[in-house]
């Protein structure tokens, strides 16, 4: 299910499942969705659009743990569970915490869970991706941003 149109910059696409077809107006999903995900939610700014900031995405989605270290592995995440905010970028912006806007989005004002694995690779224009998997729920939020 798609809200916008491919003339408005931004929509939300929700799904139940991955499906390149479904999410082709959104060129970041492959970089941000798990290929084995389910219970997908999208939300897409497109750098098309006429914002100052550039494109944003913020995911939400469902996946076994075995199958997002093996997209990890894919696309080249480190993904850790030392701190949510680790940035593996050497030249990025330092260590940062860019997806609790989607983690507070889907969970008010919870803290993070323990058992958690994390990824950001920011760069110092505050631009990049940030992942944030909860181990207990197998629930993925991350957040992309083009600046």
């Amino acid at each position: 299910h798609r809200i916008g149109t491919p003339q408005s910059s931004e929509m939300v696409i929700r799904a139940p499942e991955w499906n390149a077809w479904t999410f082709r107006m959104a060129d970041v999903a492959p970089d941000m969705i798990p290929w084995d995900a389910t219970d997908i939610e999208l939300k897409y700014t497109s750098t098309k659009g006429l914002l100052p900031l550039g494109g944003r995405a913020e995911l939400r989605c469902k996946v076994e743990k075995d199958d997002l270290l093996a997209f990890a592995k894919a696309r080249g995440y480190e993904f850790q569970s030392e701190s949510v905010k680790r940035n593996s970028c050497a030249n990025g912006c330092g260590d940062c915490d860019f997806v609790w806007q989607v983690w507070h989005k889907y969970n008010g004002e919870s803290p993070y869970p323990n058992d958690f694995l994390a990824y950001n690779y920011r760069y110092a224009t505050c631009g990049g991706y940030s992942f944030f998997y909860d181990v207990n729920t197998k629930m993925l939020y991350a957040q992309w941003s083009s600046n």
